[in-house]
């Protein structure tokens, strides 16, 4: 698997329709996810877990990038959004720290 594509990041969101959030934001976020997990993985690392780590990763920075334009949108953050973005956070964080860590 490796780097994720749009549309497994897409349907790891469930299924966030691209007039909610651009192929190309989402595509910026594969690039910066890919750094990141490349500067935090261990060379031990099994395969199927920097894998996935990729998709939480890049997941995670695509929906921050989405509730942002809410915000900008709406002039708030809605609860159910700002709860979302803090349960892909927690993914986030398990993922990256056992990549680091493995």
């Amino acid at each position: 698997m490796g780097v994720p594509t749009v549309t497994e990041v897409r349907d790891y969101l469930g299924g966030l329709s691209e007039d909610r959030l651009g192929n190309d934001t989402i595509n910026i976020n594969i690039g910066s996810a890919q750094i990141d997990v490349e500067m935090a993985k261990s060379e031990s690392a099994p395969e199927d877990l920097v894998d996935k780590t990729y998709l939480v990763v890049t997941a995670y920075y695509a929906y921050r990038a989405y509730v942002a334009k809410l915000e900008r949108t709406l002039g708030r953050v809605p609860a159910p959004a700002y709860n979302n973005l803090m349960l892909y956070k927690d993914d986030f964080d398990r993922f990256l720290g056992t990549s680091r860590g493995a």
